[in-house]
């Protein structure tokens, strides 16, 4: 019986570790060609091209979420209203 458990757990060990080191060498393929892709500078144009509209987007989004707060406030009026919107407590 204790040949059984031992060879169990040799056995799944094995299995673990063969898994493991077939997942590491996926791994390592997978971020030599990122790296490779990085180093071409291919993707250097492009992220930015990324970072420039990310960097509009985020302006945008603080003017729009600095006029809800002026808004909300009774500071501002909207464009076709004559009169403030009074903020209910």
């Amino acid at each position: 019986m204790d040949e059984f458990v031992f060879f169990g757990a040799f056995g799944a060990a094995l299995a673990c570790a063969f898994v493991f080191g077939v997942g590491w060498r996926r791994d390592r393929l997978r971020l030599n060609r990122l790296e490779d892709r990085l180093l071409e500078g291919r993707a250097s144009g492009d992220l930015e091209e990324r970072v420039e509209e990310l960097a509009q987007r985020v302006t945008q989004l603080a003017r729009g979420q600095e006029f809800l707060q002026q808004f909300l406030a009774g500071h501002r009026r909207l464009p076709q209203s004559d009169r403030a919107i009074e903020a209910k407590s």
